[in-house]
């Protein structure tokens, strides 16, 4: 994946890589504290105004309960008839509050929560109490001693409502301890997985910088190498760029400069050692051309001598005289004509001698400096080859 990315993207890929961390740290941070708020408001708001409602219905039917008690002694009494209405007509309202206060419990309550089947269950209770102060209430008018017996009935339904008003507190105090260790709980979550994860990414923004410096120095490396390899003169060397980077395209011209120098190279080597076989061609040409030069002219004087013999031999006398001496001065200038010729020969033979001994060593000047290189081509790496020459 490295290998594919330019050298802009790969800077910048670990502070991005931080950056995203950063930003996933926050939203993660921000969760956190609006869990953190949610739980308070539940604490604050819900829970603690639930336990008020709890305890402020509790002490609302204990009133009316006492209220009860106080129409029952007023009767009793004979106290008026206007005072016992009053009475009579505040109880009523009391039970008309605390009726509206369960149908709010039961409505800010979540359907099928212990909470909500606690306030129903309470709530039924209290339609009992009041159904049996309502009987009390109108026998107190007819028959006082018949109330009071009736009372007995009222007292077991109070009982009951106060019973299921205790459970309530109970569990109203529950689920507020309840959501306090649950807030409790997630802000030490909080606590360790923030500082966890803001080391996560650190460590990976780390990781990814490691990689991208590891990824460029291996690029960087290799045509390092290949340099010095090409400073020692081993041109063989092939880099392997797979990248889309620019340390790629550098590496890529690098190699394809070294594939060309390395052609280069062998067809100097070649060149050289096919000037090394003409310059031993031309020797042995020129060594054989004045073997061939001083033969002829053995041959040419022992041709002389056999006509002489033969002449000698067949009782032919050799001329003598002017004819003799005209005969003698050909043959002096024929042989000073051949010795002229030989002499040239000898010059034209020395000459290209010379040429041939610049040739070879021009040629072993040639094949040492190009065996300083090290090709694709040879046998043995390390090892140059030498072109072995002759110099005559």
């Amino acid at each position: 994946m490295l290998s594919k990315l330019k050298i802009g993207p790969k800077l910048m890929l670990a502070p991005v890589a931080a950056l995203i961390f950063m930003i996933v740290l926050s939203g993660l941070a921000y969760t956190g504290l609006a869990r953190q708020n949610r739980a308070l408001e539940n604490i604050v708001q819900e829970r603690t105004a639930r336990i008020k409602q709890a305890a402020d219905l509790a002490a609302s039917a204990n009133r009316s309960h006492a209220r009860m008690y106080q129409m029952l002694s007023w009767v009793n009494a004979s106290f008026s008839s206007a005072r016992i209405n009053a009475l009579i007509l505040d109880m009523k309202k009391r039970q008309a509050d605390i009726e509206r206060a369960y149908v709010e419990l039961e409505v800010a309550t979540e359907p099928g929560g212990a909470e909500r089947k606690l306030i129903e269950q309470s709530h039924a209770a209290h339609t009992l109490y009041a159904r049996a102060i309502a009987d009390v209430i109108e026998l107190a008018l007819v028959d006082p001693s018949m109330a009071v017996n009736a009372m007995s009935k009222a007292e077991r339904a109070f009982d009951m409502v106060a019973l299921r008003m205790e459970q309530l507190s109970k569990l109203e105090q529950e689920l507020n301890q309840h959501a306090y260790l649950d807030a409790q709980a997630e802000f030490r979550t909080l606590a360790i997985l923030l500082p966890l994860l803001a080391g996560v990414s650190v460590s990976l923004a780390l990781l990814l910088t490691v990689a991208v410096r590891r990824a460029m120095l291996a690029d960087i490396g290799a045509i390092a190498g290949a340099a010095a390899s090409l400073a020692r003169g081993d041109v063989s060397v092939r880099l392997a760029a797979g990248g889309n980077d620019e340390i790629a395209a550098a590496a890529r011209s690098l190699d394809n400069g070294f594939q060309l120098l390395s052609q280069t190279m062998a067809g100097v080597r070649v060149s050289a050692h096919s000037i090394d076989a003409a310059a031993r061609d031309m020797a042995c040409g020129q060594a054989h051309l004045a073997l061939r030069s001083q033969t002829q002219t053995g041959v040419i004087l022992d041709g002389l001598e056999a006509v002489r013999q033969a002449r000698q031999m067949n009782g032919l006398p050799w001329p003598a005289g002017a004819q003799q001496m005209a005969c003698w001065q050909e043959v002096n200038l024929a042989m000073l004509e051949m010795e002229r010729l030989n002499r040239q020969n000898a010059s034209l033979v020395e000459l290209a001698a010379r040429e041939a001994r610049d040739l070879q060593a021009q040629a072993v000047d040639l094949s040492k400096a190009v065996t300083v290189f090290r090709l694709d081509d040879d046998d043995m790496p390390g090892e140059a080859q030498r072109v072995s020459l002759i110099i005559r």
